[in-house]
């Protein structure tokens, strides 16, 4: 279930209560299971095209010996207010979305790193300071099949995320506005030009409509790419997030994703030493208003060298109002 599009805008996120037991995988899936000691260590050049890295770093002579790998911290911006001690929540978090939320690009503001083992150095980057997600027009759309059999499920509104981590790095999520809940259709990430596609059958369920307490399992394989998907999720509890001065009411969806090549039986699962969390606010159509993510991603790099890239970040909303698209 992997994260820059420069915005002149800033963003204060406020931190959930609690602690989550909450786990997300997300993976190049058609490169995901390789062999660590079957070929030697990737070159750090080649290795740095399959994650969204600064463009310094894309240059022919850039040193990468010399790359911190200390904390980043983002710039510190003004525009961001936040929310008096007095303030309220205006709209509380409903138990399932009515309408999808509304199209334009919603700008975000992140802190965090990629850190990348199998490279011929260790490579630790900042994840991007600042990110975009576009959301697209909602249309009435069919579903293809079982296994790509003519569409068999009544149309239903479906929808674009689009997310921007760099000028060369995208992840498109499809998604369906079923009655019961909010379904992955499709992920597909471009890096560098080489694009990675899923769609699972049956669709993934992303978030089931409920309340606190409430747990579902959701599972489907991919047969074109050879992989199959396993979700087992709750929504652990509520939480307040400050989005610039505006405090957004939000589920606290808590669960895990475990990952089997179809072709060998080997699995990829959730990084179980660090808890992750995902914050959703369904009365504005389901948008994924925090992410405080711990993943790994298993991959290859352009000479078939094994590659292992952990993401650690948290990446807040600056605005539940987009932009235009």
């Amino acid at each position: 279930m992997v994260l820059a599009l420069a915005l002149a805008a800033g963003a204060c996120g406020g931190d959930g209560p609690g602690r989550l037991e909450f786990g997300i995988r997300r993976l190049a899936l058609d490169l995901a299971f390789v062999d660590e000691d079957a070929a030697p260590p990737a070159e750090p050049r080649h290795v740095i095209r399959l994650v969204p890295a600064p463009a310094e770093l894309l240059a022919p002579d850039a040193d990468f010996a010399e790359i911190d790998d200390g904390d980043f911290e983002p710039p510190v911006l003004e525009l961001c207010p936040e929310a008096p001690p007095e303030a309220t929540v205006g709209v509380s978090a409903s138990p399932s979305i009515i309408e999808p939320p509304a199209a334009g690009t919603y700008p975000r503001r992140n802190t965090g790193f990629i850190e990348i083992q199998g490279a011929s150095l260790p490579i630790k980057l900042p994840y991007p300071f600042f990110t975009a997600w576009e959301i697209s027009e909602t249309e009435e759309r069919t579903r293809p099949g079982p296994f790509g059999t003519p569409g068999s499920v009544e149309p239903a509104r479906q929808f674009t995320v689009t997310k921007t981590l760099s000028p060369d790095f995208t992840v498109t999520e499809t998604y369906e506005l079923a009655p019961e809940a909010l379904l992955l259709l499709e992920r597909v990430t471009v890096a560098n030009g080489v694009e990675t596609r899923f769609r699972t059958d049956p669709p993934i369920e992303f978030f089931r409509f409920g309340a606190e307490g409430d747990e579902w399992t959701s599972a489907g394989a991919d047969t074109e790419n050879g992989f199959g998907v396993l979700v087992q999720a709750r929504i652990a509890d509520r939480a307040v997030i400050d989005v610039c001065g505006t405090l957004v009411d939000t589920f606290q969806i808590a669960y895990t994703e475990q990952v089997v090549n179809l072709r060998n039986g080997e699995t990829s699962g959730t990084n179980e030493t660090e808890p992750s969390a995902i914050y959703v606010a369904p009365q504005f159509g389901g948008l994924v208003i925090r992410e405080d993510l711990h993943t790994i991603q298993r991959t290859t790099d352009p000479d078939g060298a094994p590659v292992v890239v952990r993401f650690d970040y948290v990446s807040t909303a600056t605005s539940i109002e987009p932009g235009e698209l």
